[in-house]
């Protein structure tokens, strides 16, 4: 298959992909990074719980020791955006959505502690140039909008226009399981042997859907919802 040949990677612009590939002071670059934070909502008022939520994070926690973990009710939209402008690194496993109103067209949002949600446009607006990998474990984080499939309104695109120079989306509602982020953060650390290297997060991904494809090969809904976007 193609995941087999090539590393699939996309950008909503080109634009967004130089910057990406830009290199600066302010720029992480390799495995150097100052911290990583971990954002789980197991309970969101008006949605389905997430039971994975915990179990997805203590796996990431597990892989990159000494990151910040926000669970449940700490997980506020002002809390998670102050944390995001002091970790390059960022893991979400929460509820997600993509916006189909035409009238909005605000690229949806990330559902957080206390009905929160923290949009699209927010993120766009934040200063995040110094961000490396933001992954998005949450359903349709980069889904397109049903009425202009071409147009990259979605969370996965608003994380890297912000100026995270990675992010792993999902195009639909993909299932509560933490079995792909510790696959990809197995990558990512060499199985747990060096701190998570963000500039290699697209091959981790890439490593991590065939893994899991290889072990459920007849159940596509379980890996093939999640791409990398950036450089």
């Amino acid at each position: 298959t193609v995941m087999d040949r090539v590393t699939p990677s996309y950008t909503p612009t080109l634009a967004a992909l130089a910057r990406a590939l830009r290199d600066g002071p302010d720029r992480p670059s390799g495995a150097a990074h100052p911290g990583a934070l971990v954002v789980a909502v197991q309970k969101t008022r008006g949605l389905p719980p997430l039971p994975q939520a915990r179990r997805e994070a203590e796996a990431v926690l597990a892989a990159v020791p000494g990151a910040h973990l926000l669970i449940d009710e700490e997980a506020t939209v002002d809390a998670v955006e102050e944390a995001l402008g002091e970790h390059t690194v960022v893991h979400f496993a929460c509820h997600g959505d993509n916006d189909a109103s035409l009238a909005l067209l605000r690229g949806g949002g990330l559902h957080l502690a206390s009905g929160g949600t923290l949009p699209a446009t927010r993120i766009q607006e934040s200063p995040l140039d110094h961000g490396a990998l933001a992954f998005l474990s949450a359903c349709s984080t980069a889904e397109p909008h049903p009425g202009l499939p071409d147009e990259p309104m979605h969370l996965a695109a608003a994380f890297q226009l912000a100026g995270f120079r990675s992010v792993i989306g999902t195009l639909w509602r993909a299932p509560d399981s933490p079995g792909m982020a510790a696959e990809v953060y197995a990558a990512l650390t060499a199985r747990g042997t060096r701190p998570p290297d963000p500039t290699a997060s697209a091959a981790a991904l890439n490593a991590a859907v065939r893994a899991v494809r290889d072990a459920c090969p007849a159940v596509p809904t379980r890996w093939a919802a999640h791409l990398h976007t950036g450089a």
